[in-house]
């Protein structure tokens, strides 16, 4: 059964996201087709594969690029698999019919667009119910802790505060500092990194 994850862009923009979400994927020796929605976004995604990073690019292709077969990432608007992708990226809104034929199904969501984002999960969740339901072996155990785990971090927000011009909590002692100073020092030995600021330099 097709793994289904999905990955709500608040804050960065599908050009700076897609190629971290992409070098995961080739470092997994996968291979991958990109389908989005229109040829507008089809070709902002080529030219920032090439130059999101001065020190590294990703190899890729399209229709106009030719040899499909050979290429780990393939950027089309047209539903197709013709490099053997096991990952499908689906993205500004695109939809396949043939999510089934591949290991993974990665569907990145606006999330400043909630009405965008709830059609897309409940469109998931009918597809899974549609589905024959899969049995394990008897016995059979399946573990969810770590599917869950990252379920909940990508839902989790990413600024957790009270309030914009909230000061946290003291690393240290624990005290609240909108309500007044512990007075602990800001570089207390026992702060993770403080071993750092003994390092010395030539």
């Amino acid at each position: 059964m097709t793994e289904i994850r999905f990955y709500q862009l608040q804050r960065t923009p599908l050009e700076r996201a897609l190629p971290k979400l992409l070098e995961k994927v080739l470092e997994s020796g996968a291979r991958a087709v990109v389908m989005v929605g229109s040829e507008e976004r089809l070709a902002a995604l080529d030219a920032s594969l090439w130059t999101y990073d001065p020190n590294a690019f990703l190899p890729h292709g399209a229709s106009r690029d030719g040899r499909a077969e050979e290429q780990p990432i393939w950027l089309t608007t047209s539903d197709e698999n013709p490099n053997r992708a096991g990952v499908l990226v689906l993205a500004d809104g695109a939809r396949s019919d043939l999510v089934a034929r591949y290991d993974k199904c990665l569907e990145i969501l606006d999330g400043n667009d909630a009405e965008a984002g709830a059609a897309s999960r409940e469109r998931w969740r009918a597809d899974r119910h549609a589905r024959p339901a899969t049995l394990l072996p008897s016995p059979g155990e399946l573990n969810l802790v770590d599917v869950l785990r990252e379920d909940i971090w990508l839902a989790w927000p990413v600024d957790v505060v009270c309030r914009p011009d909230c000061k946290g909590l003291c690393p240290v002692c624990g005290c609240n500092r909108n309500q007044g100073d512990c007075h602990c020092a800001r570089g207390d030995a026992d702060h993770p990194f403080a071993a750092l600021g003994r390092i010395k330099f030539d």
